[in-house]
């Protein structure tokens, strides 16, 4: 593994070499105010993404679906119920049921109201998980001048150099570059991501479940 730098301005590097310790920082003060903010879990306004939920429900209800991976709860009988009677449903009765559906306001079929709620509190406690860890940064440049400037007080600060080490096992191995996008973080771009993740989710709990079970 590469050796990483961490900038600091001079009395975190006194710290950090007296104490033998570093500072995590917390992702809900990061200097940069988009850095890790979340605004919305959603891709989409509320309303159009309930719109565009039913499309991408039908994709999903007439297909093979295992059963044993569905969370409990109250809407696996409904999607149970309706993926058996689509499979036995001639194409037309599909189109049929489809066109009528989606003909219909999102309002008449879901709780906006409901589901504007559960997108901020969603949105909410992420950013309060936010405040229970601390993220290490670090970097594999020593020579970078915008860190200097930015991180080690107007270069007056320093660069602790970093050997993270396999035989010690040091945490610091796991460390992976930061993955830049244009994009703004989102829990959901768009229904087929939620419905898709939501299985994946499913199945993987499925499947600990039943590896447990055989313990």
């Amino acid at each position: 593994m590469p050796k990483l730098y961490k900038y600091t301005d001079a009395p975190g590097c006194q710290r950090t070499l007296e104490n033998r310790t570093f500072k995590l920082s917390s992702p809900a003060v990061f200097n940069d105010p988009f850095d890790t903010h979340l605004g919305t879990a959603l891709g989409l306004d509320v309303e159009e993404f309930a719109r565009e939920l039913m499309p991408a429900f039908f994709e999903f209800a007439p297909g093979k679906i295992d059963y044993s991976t569905l969370r409990p709860g109250p809407l696996t009988a409904q999607v149970i119920k309706i993926n058996r009677s689509l499979k036995t449903a001639s194409a037309a009765k599909i189109a049929a049921i489809r066109k009528e559906v989606l003909s219909t306001p999102p309002s008449a079929i879901w709780d906006l109201a409901a589901l504007q709620r559960s997108n901020e509190e969603v949105v909410a406690k992420l950013r309060a998980n936010f405040e229970r860890y601390g993220v290490f940064c670090t970097s594999t440049r020593k020579d970078n001048l915008l860190m200097w400037s930015h991180y080690c007080d107007h270069h007056r600060g320093a660069v602790i150099e970093i050997s993270p080490s396999a035989e010690k096992d040091s945490a610091l191995l796991v460390s992976k570059p930061v993955a830049y996008s244009a994009e703004r973080p989102l829990m959901y771009r768009s229904p087929k991501q939620l419905i898709a993740q939501a299985l994946a989710m499913a199945a993987e709990l499925s499947a600990r479940l039943a590896s447990a079970a055989s313990l």
